[in-house]
């Protein structure tokens, strides 16, 4: 992975952010993740889902939205602003099977607009304990407080910010959701195939999911491993991205859920992830019948090469790196 020599401004400015973002130690991705239980004071707290895009999240949303001693809300910080009604609109992803409205909980909320800043979902992506944003934390105040029941926040933009998420709100669990990368990649084309010979220019039209705006705000952040040469296949761009945000969420979060284990025993893993964060409700026969086991979609078999070339120079170059820090 080529690195170009960083000026005397790229260090210093680095250095800044680095003061308030702290590195997480390297783990192979095969690792099994280490549950850290909820203390006395989170056990009624606030939740944070922490995902990557076209993970599931919203799989994990629908089941608290509709336990009744949960209010969830869906991605606070998309910029259809869920709280305003002239923004939002009524567009619903075809592929959120049983969803219809992402804004159900966000009624009587307009007073968050003084808060709320577009930027957020792609933008100062990287906040650690020290990182300071009076808005975001009013924004998130607001929601938690006004909550009628206990609060539940699913997102896909904090999983670089979950160290500042732990240190302004000390009381929240925080539950960070997996899927098999390859298979959250090809989600994230929608209909179109992977393409061996993309790089990160002629990769832009299909660009879905906010990965070379992510690229470019994390690149400032972490110079020496977000700037790779213009040929670059954005799968290795989408793979180290994701397995940065894994190894944050293995230092910061609380639990670890599976796409795969829900997919495939999906009373039995939701009945857990309520039983972790100490939920007061159990599941309820629609909560069981939210969701139908089904196959990957996705045959990888042309690809396993590039994929698997690609997973393993990241890897060995995340491995160094963190391992100098």
């Amino acid at each position: 992975m080529p690195y170009p020599r960083l000026t005397r401004a790229m260090v210093f400015f680095t250095s800044v952010f680095r003061s308030t973002v702290e590195l997480p130690e390297y783990v192979a991705s095969n690792e099994p993740f280490t549950d850290r239980p909820l203390g006395p004071e989170q056990g009624n707290g606030p939740i944070f889902v922490s995902a990557r895009f076209r993970s599931g999240s919203t799989l994990v949303w629908q089941i608290f939205n509709m336990l009744p001693d949960f209010t969830a809300y869906y991605e606070p910080f998309n910029e259809r602003r869920w709280f305003d009604p002239d923004a939002r609109g009524n567009l619903v992803d075809s592929t959120h099977r049983g969803v219809s409205d992402y804004a159900a909980n966000y009624q009587n909320l307009k007073g968050l607009d003084q808060y709320f800043d577009t930027l957020w979902a792609s933008k100062k992506l990287a906040m650690g304990q020290g990182a300071t944003d009076a808005n975001m934390v009013a924004f998130l105040e607001q929601l938690i407080r006004t909550a009628p029941k206990r609060p539940l926040l699913q997102f896909n933009r904090v999983d670089f910010r979950l160290a500042f998420l732990k240190e302004v709100f000390p009381r929240a669990c925080i539950v960070h959701l997996r899927r098999n990368p390859r298979d959250c990649w090809r989600s994230t084309l929608r209909e179109h195939d992977n393409d061996p010979n993309w790089n990160l220019l002629t990769f832009q039209p299909f660009c879905n999911f906010y990965l070379l705006p992510w690229y470019r705000d994390l690149s400032i952040v972490f110079p020496e491993m977000l700037r790779p040469a213009a040929q670059t296949h954005p799968y290795e761009i989408y793979y180290l991205i994701h397995r940065l945000s894994e190894l944050f969420a293995r230092r910061d979060a609380n639990f670890f859920i599976s796409y795969e284990q829900l997919n495939t025993s999906f009373v039995k893993e939701a009945g857990l992830l309520l039983e972790k964060v100490r939920a007061s409700s159990m599941l309820s026969k629609e909560v069981e019948a939210l969701y139908a086991p089904r196959q990957s979609q996705y045959d990888h078999s042309a690809d396993m090469d590039l994929y698997s070339g690609i997973e393993a120079k990241v890897e060995q170059a995340l491995k160094a790196w963190l391992a100098s820090k």
